[in-house]
């Protein structure tokens, strides 16, 4: 006989694991009862032959038992071991904290959307590494009307970009066809940007006469994205009145700014 707290645990995992409460009684009696006839268990859990033999098939689509894979005259029947059930257990419960995480990151987002109603104007925060680097992707995956707009530092967001594929990612970009202006500050990073301009979609230009700093922003469509990444954090507004202000400041400076 199971110990009654483990066939309580047992049950639950079951269930998460999308078993129908006949299928998870199947699996526990089998359990308790070892290796036995079709007979035998149509008894114990007080269920006809014939359903009993699709309750076996359930659990076969479920990865729990091997029955139909048996020979004629060997038919006892018998689950897999409750290290299998553990182990799809574990497997689901990644899967979950996976979707978590994601659906965490794109929470602002959709908490925005939610409460704008009829406003035009929007605000999104991402205060975590990961959301800053979601929010740099879209640098080089949203398509644009006009070339989108960079100003500032780009040595983080460089780096970053190494752990996701900054390769790919450009290659990406330029096959959409998504062109970069760049305002830099003058930086060994910058110039290599600069050298690889023509190839790789882009105009760079270096800030003069300016003191270091290390945040930057982009300007795209009608959305302005900063980032700060000591935070990090990234801040995301949408307006098309502010994003029109801040490209005339841009393109202020584009004239006044060294092509060299």
């Amino acid at each position: 006989m199971l110990d009654t707290d483990l066939k309580e645990n047992l049950y639950t995992m079951l269930k998460e694991l999308g078993l129908l409460p006949q299928e998870i009684d199947l699996y526990l009696t089998s359990l308790s009862l070892g290796s036995t006839s079709i007979t035998n268990i149509s008894k114990q859990i007080g269920v006809s032959r014939p359903n009993v033999y699709k309750l076996i098939h359930a659990l076969e689509s479920h990865g729990l038992a091997d029955f139909s894979t048996q020979k004629k005259y060997s038919r006892d029947f018998m689950v897999k071991s409750p290290s299998v059930v553990l182990e799809k257990f574990r497997r689901r419960k990644g899967e979950y904290e996976q979707l978590e995480k994601e659906v965490s990151l794109s929470m602002p987002e959709m908490l925005a959307q939610y409460s704008q109603g009829a406003e035009t104007s929007v605000v999104k925060i991402f205060e975590s590494k990961d959301a800053l680097t979601q929010m740099l992707i879209r640098l080089h995956t949203e398509e644009t009307k006009s070339p989108t707009l960079v100003f500032g530092s780009v040595d983080y967001h460089m780096d970053v970009m190494k752990e996701v594929g900054y390769e790919r990612l450009v290659r990406e970009r330029v096959q959409r066809g998504i062109e970069l202006k760049m305002l830099l500050l003058k930086t060994p990073v910058a110039e290599a940007m600069k050298e690889r301009a023509k190839e790789e979609l882009r105009e760079v230009r270096f800030l003069r006469g300016m003191q270091p700093f290390k945040t930057a922003y982009q300007v795209f469509e009608k959305k302005i994205l900063f980032w700060q990444p000591k935070a990090p954090l990234a801040i995301l507004v949408e307006d098309e009145y502010l994003a029109e202000m801040h490209r005339s400041m841009f393109q202020k400076l584009w004239d006044e700014s060294s092509a060299n």
